[in-house]
């Protein structure tokens, strides 16, 4: 399936976070969205770089999602994989997104140590 700009508005409303980045990303990527939100050199079509405020948002609300329907197996999966990879070093050049970045991290880890305080041979 194609996606353009005019998905943009559909996914929000149905909670799609990752294909609500994936039209950002091609809208990015096309020149439809060319400011950045870091102050520094950049790569204006790499939207984890110029834009991680969307990409934390959304990818933070899809792991919220999940903890919330108590699949922790993939929200941790999908920490790992969505964000942590990411963002492997916990910071994105901007103090207020570093932040928002930390409180994913430490949701992630809180509902993942609680779920397997009892579980000790998942870890």
């Amino acid at each position: 399936m194609h996606l353009g700009s005019g998905d943009l508005q559909p996914c929000l409303r149905q909670g799609e976070w990752d294909r609500t980045l994936d039209v950002l990303t091609l809208m990015v990527l096309s020149g439809e969205v060319v400011a950045s939100s870091i102050d520094t050199d950049v790569d204006l079509a790499d939207i984890n770089r110029s834009h991680p405020e969307l990409v934390l948002l959304l990818r933070g609300q899809g792991l919220f999602d999940l903890i919330r329907k108590g699949d922790v197996l993939r929200a941790a999966a999908y920490y790992r994989n969505c964000i942590k990879e990411v963002y492997p070093d916990g910071t994105t050049g901007c103090e207020f997104v570093d932040k928002i970045l930390e409180n994913i991290k430490s949701l992630a880890q809180a509902t993942t140590l609680s779920r397997y305080s009892d579980c000790s041979h998942l870890r």
